[in-house]
């Protein structure tokens, strides 16, 4: 079942860090650590997407293969996706990577120019 407000804060313009797992899975139990020491430091929003059935349309929507996968979305799109299980280093880096290399979200202009 899909939590509330999934798709919105997907389609945000400011990335969205989304952590796919399962209560099932050892190594998501195991990534568990490692995604609360990071995602609180990541400085925008961040979603925990639990899959719990294998009817979960989200699993063929967002090609889901393997559980952890962490995902970066920018207007309802993935932009960044990062599968299994991964040292704090590693994930910490690959994160920062794709994260400078979007552009800037888009300005709204408001009042008169």
């Amino acid at each position: 079942m899909e939590a509330p407000g999934f798709r919105k804060a997907i389609a945000a313009d400011a990335p969205t860090l989304v952590l796919f797992t399962a209560s099932w899975c050892p190594f998501c139990v195991r990534f568990d650590p490692v995604w609360q020491e990071l995602a609180p430091g990541f400085g925008g929003p961040t979603l925990v997407a639990p899959l719990e059935e294998d009817a979960d349309p989200r699993w063929d929507e967002f090609r889901i293969e393997v559980v952890p996968t962490v995902a970066v979305f920018r207007n309802g799109v993935p932009v960044a996706r990062l599968d299994g299980v991964l040292r704090r280093g590693i994930l910490r880096g690959d994160l920062e990577r794709f994260l400078q290399a979007l552009p800037p979200p888009a300005r709204s202009h408001t009042g008169a120019f």
